[in-house]
């Protein structure tokens, strides 16, 4: 009878074990939405972004780091500072936003535009919500979640590109805008998709994306590999926003 019921014991942990580690689709949407729940968070956003146009090859990593409170209000607080670098130039920029204004420092000159002017373009709140994307149960198929030496487990995902190009519209989009740096873009091909999401404690610690872009930039071929990656840093009522010195006499404009 001993040997039943230890047998029986044994089952149960292996059973309980494939159950808790063989559905890498409920642990990724379970984590998305604990983290989506998040009042306040402190993350950094990196940007990998390198560029060969013929026989140049051009690499522009863009770094923001970020402090939001108030994220699941209709007037979240938040601080941003971004550092771009291109070609030998370094460009950093800081961004403060609470329920009426944005307020915006870059090189040394300040501007505040209001909330309703800024309208979508001035909302840097929403980062999760652009990388947080529901994807069909078929891109779970066979993959497995791995563990690492922290406690964490990784998702690694390849997505089809025509799936990408639609759940993931956003992230092209801004990741197009940083390589045109305004500047007109057409045919814009996706290729090569890849999605690592880490969860430790039942939130997503890391949300990685990678991908490659063929495009025209007024009328000259360009390819680029690009990478985003969105590390969550500090969560909870630990996160303070402080704006920059001095932010109530920027200068406004519309």
């Amino acid at each position: 009878m001993k040997k039943i019921i230890s047998l029986l014991l044994v089952v149960c942990c292996l059973l309980l074990c494939l159950t808790s580690c063989a559905n890498p689709e409920t642990l990724v949407t379970e984590a998305m939405a604990n983290t989506q729940a998040l009042d306040a968070y402190e993350a950094e956003l990196k940007m990998d972004i390198t560029m060969t146009v013929g026989d140049e090859e051009i690499e522009m990593p863009i770094v923001m780091d970020m402090k939001i409170k108030g994220a699941t209000t209709d007037h979240p607080v938040v601080y941003m500072k971004s550092t771009v670098e291109m070609m030998g130039e370094k460009v950093e920029s800081e961004i403060y936003m609470d329920s009426e204004w944005v307020y915006m420092l870059q090189d040394g000159v300040g501007y505040k535009m209001s909330v309703d002017d800024a309208g979508e373009d001035g909302d840097v709140s929403d980062t999760l919500d652009d990388m947080f994307q529901d994807m069909p149960e078929s891109v779970y198929e066979d993959v497995k979640a791995v563990k690492n030496g922290d406690g964490s487990k990784t998702v690694s995902l390849s997505i089809p590109d025509s799936m990408f190009e639609e759940v993931f519209s956003e992230v092209i989009e801004s990741m197009k805008d940083s390589i045109a740096q305004g500047v007109q873009v057409s045919d814009v091909i996706v290729s090569n998709a890849k999605v690592n999401i880490t969860v430790k404690d039942k939130y997503i610690s890391a949300y990685e994306i990678m991908f490659d872009m063929a495009m025209q930039i007024s009328g000259v071929g360009v390819t680029a590999t690009a990478k985003e990656t969105l590390t969550i840093k500090n969560m909870g009522d630990t996160v303070t926003v402080t704006p920059m010195q001095g932010y109530q006499s920027y200068t406004e404009i519309s």
